[in-house]
């Protein structure tokens, strides 16, 4: 059934409203549309005037309904972001862990270069710690945010705090990937490039990869967030 007129600008505002997330714009539209369709029925049924009208504002503003609808959507996509993130730290710890493990195997040792991958492998270590340190407060942060009622502004401040803790970790683990990758280029060059040389470059490929990984999806959810119709 074709939108009628003032159904379908309605329809065009909620779904402009909840931009932030496509997926959700797209489903509520839809799932609205039957509703005011149907409420438009019963109106007209009723031998009510100006029908669409009076189904629109049964229903509710648009905007207020967008608010309503994002709260859950944020706090939904904080809480799978707060999974991806300490999933990232765990596989580099453990891609780290397994690099570590393979050089002793195949004893490659740092070289001439030892001091240099001694203070590299202090920062290294430094770095990854506290991006850990950022990750599990972000996510003890978010708990204690999931878990309490309000929204609007307090939610958005409680929100930004969560991203900015994220990003903090993610640029520790920026740093932490970046120092693998200069020990990893020592390591090589002290013990000489073979085949057996890509099991290291595989595993700081993958921490990259991560790392890139999770910074797309704080990026889309800051600007999911700086978009989001709740209380600025």
């Amino acid at each position: 059934m074709e939108e009628p007129g003032l159904i379908a600008d309605y329809l065009d505002r909620l779904e402009r409203e909840l931009g932030f997330d496509p997926a959700l714009a797209r489903r509520v539209r839809d799932e609205t549309r039957d509703h005011l369709l149907e409420a438009t029925e019963c109106e007209q049924a009723k031998g009510s005037g100006h029908a669409e009208r009076r189904a629109i504002a049964r229903f509710g503003d648009a905007r207020a309904i967008a608010a309503q609808l994002a709260t859950g959507a944020l706090r939904r996509r904080t809480r799978r972001l707060s999974v991806v993130l300490l999933a990232v730290v765990a596989l580099i710890f453990v891609a780290m862990k397994a690099r570590v493990a393979w050089y002793a195997q195949q004893q490659w040792a740092a070289g001439p270069s030892a001091d240099l991958a001694a203070a590299v492998a202090a920062i290294d270590r430094g770095a990854f710690w506290a991006s850990l340190l950022a990750a599990l407060v972000a996510c003890v942060h978010l708990g204690r945010v999931l878990h309490a009622p309000g929204a609007g502004a307090r939610l958005r401040r409680e929100l930004e705090r969560f991203l900015h803790l994220c990003i903090a970790s993610c640029l520790a683990l920026a740093i932490c990937v970046a120092g693998d990758g200069v020990l990893t280029t020592l390591r090589i060059a002290a013990n000489g490039w073979s085949a057996a040389a890509a099991v290291p470059v595989l595993t700081v490929a993958l921490e990259a990869a991560c790392a890139v990984a999770l910074l797309a999806a704080i990026r889309t959810a800051v600007r999911a967030l700086a978009r989001a119709p709740i209380a600025p």
